[in-house]
């Protein structure tokens, strides 16, 4: 019988990044689509205080303006952006703040089903 050295993990050894997923595919995604609700309350709150009225101006601002991009200035309306701010940063803003919240909903979805299973961790 040969030892296998514990500086060297075995093939079948190697952590899946994606192993939890499958274990619990649907428990994985209620906490992802959770996770996502709640990104893009908070986020649709942080924008009307942080961004809102700081980057550009709406006349017609109905709350909701992270939740629907690219309406955010409509010149014939008096709308402006900010000095130093244009259509397209608030744009990759926007995009920014998404992606932001992607990635940190599938990092804690992750942590949360290894934390939470039963199952020997993933090593």
């Amino acid at each position: 019988m040969e030892v296998q050295s514990r500086m060297t993990p075995s093939p079948d050894s190697q952590p899946d990044l994606l192993q939890t997923w499958r274990r619990h595919p649907i428990r994985s995604l209620a906490i992802f689509l959770g996770l996502m609700l709640a990104w893009e309350i908070g986020g649709n709150i942080a924008w009307s205080f942080l961004i809102t009225d700081v980057a550009y101006h709406c006349t017609d601002n109905v709350g909701f303006d992270f939740l629907t991009p690219g309406s955010w200035v409509h010149p014939n309306a008096g709308d402006t952006f900010a000095p130093g701010w244009s259509q397209g940063k608030v744009w990759t803003l926007w995009f920014a703040a998404q992606a932001a919240g992607l990635l940190l909903a599938l990092v804690a979805t992750e942590l949360l089903q290894i934390l939470g299973s039963s199952e020997p961790p993933l090593a």
